[in-house]
């Protein structure tokens, strides 16, 4: 193991304030999985909206029930959100890496099967038990997703330098949004007819399967066998419900908390029912997906530029107030637009 750390060390990137500390190559390694993870996931929550009518049409439903494949997702992580920090806390970050790719591999492997032909053929599958079985599918899929979504700040903190964190942060932030990209552009490419849904499911499937190997084979550990910074090495003794108890006294976390909040909320709704309102419009499902793909593109270029200048100056406040700002008036826009 020693000579493999050494092999993989490389302290070219210290930050001055941590003295002479150890920085191990093979943090990118984990940071592209779980980026892997993350656009996996969310490709495979947002792969049916871009199409719900052809969706409705293949299941033999209506566009309500192809949106539950949608809302199942996010109520799945809500459930299981604070019990996935405190088992990644306890137990450490390989392990709830680990979880978020088996679960979410599991899931779409699951809502894959439940239309292949091969299946349906030899259980008879009504068109109410795919739906149902893909329901599941995607069920289990949603309780991986804050595994790895609430993943960016640890794989920052444990294994990269403090000049670095923003950085990796953002990239593995940058993720989950970029898969929600793919997912939105690559569903109206592939689902030219209703017939195509099962495609589309094996589409996502085969890379959420890889991306479970790669952890298999290269994730072994929570963080390397040395800290990367000073900060990295103190240990929080503060218990996890006492910490939550602490956190909601916070004037300032809990306006961010109602901020995210209702920004994560409008954002998963409107580009869920994005592809019905513009198709009430009389647009086709390759312009919603242009539309999902500009708005999360300028997104993303926004991210990386901050990330840049706050690595830079520290100014983390007046990042957060001059993004709620622009996003104040974003909002303003698309209501008057519709």
């Amino acid at each position: 193991m020693e000579v493999e750390s050494n092999q993989l060390i490389n302290t070219s990137d210290s930050h001055q304030n941590d003295g002479h500390r150890r920085i191990y190559k093979r943090r990118w390694i984990v940071l592209i999985i779980v980026s892997l993870i993350n656009i996996c996931n969310s490709g495979v929550w947002i792969s049916l909206a871009p199409v719900a009518d052809r969706a409705a049409h293949f299941y033999e439903t209506n566009s309500d029930n192809i949106d539950l494949f949608s809302s199942i997702f996010f109520m799945s992580t809500i459930a299981i959100g604070f019990i996935t920090i405190w088992i990644v806390d306890r137990n450490g970050l390989m392990l709830g890496i680990y979880l978020g790719a088996i679960l979410n591999a599991f899931g779409i492997t699951l809502r894959t099967l439940s239309s292949a032909q091969f299946v349906v053929n030899s259980l008879s599958l009504s068109l109410r038990m795919q739906y149902i079985i893909a329901i599941v599918g995607q069920m289990i899929a949603g309780l991986g997703q804050p595994f790895v979504l609430f993943s960016p700040t640890k794989v920052a903190e444990l294994w990269f330098p403090t000049n670095q964190r923003a950085l990796a942060t953002t990239i593995t932030g940058m993720s989950n949004p970029m898969g929600i990209v793919l997912g939105t552009i690559i569903s109206p490419i592939i689902v030219t007819d209703f017939h195509k849904i099962p495609t589309l499911s094996t589409f996502w499937c085969i890379p959420s399967v890889a991306t479970l190997l790669m952890t298999i084979a290269f994730v072994r550990s929570s963080k390397p066998p040395t800290p990367p910074s000073n900060s990295a090495e103190v240990i929080n003794s503060t218990p996890y419900f006492t910490a939550i108890k602490e956190l909601l006294k916070l004037k300032a976390y809990l306006m961010l908390l109602l901020y995210m909040g209702c920004a994560v909320g409008m954002f998963s709704a409107f580009i869920t029912l994005i592809e019905q309102i513009l198709r009430s419009k009389r647009y086709d499902d390759s312009f919603s997906s242009v539309c999902i793909a500009i708005m999360i593109g300028s997104g993303l270029m926004g991210a990386a530029s901050v990330s840049y200048v706050v690595d830079k100056n520290k100014r983390y406040t007046t990042a957060m107030k001059l993004s709620i700002a622009l996003a104040t008036l974003s909002i303003i826009g698309l209501l008057v637009s519709l």
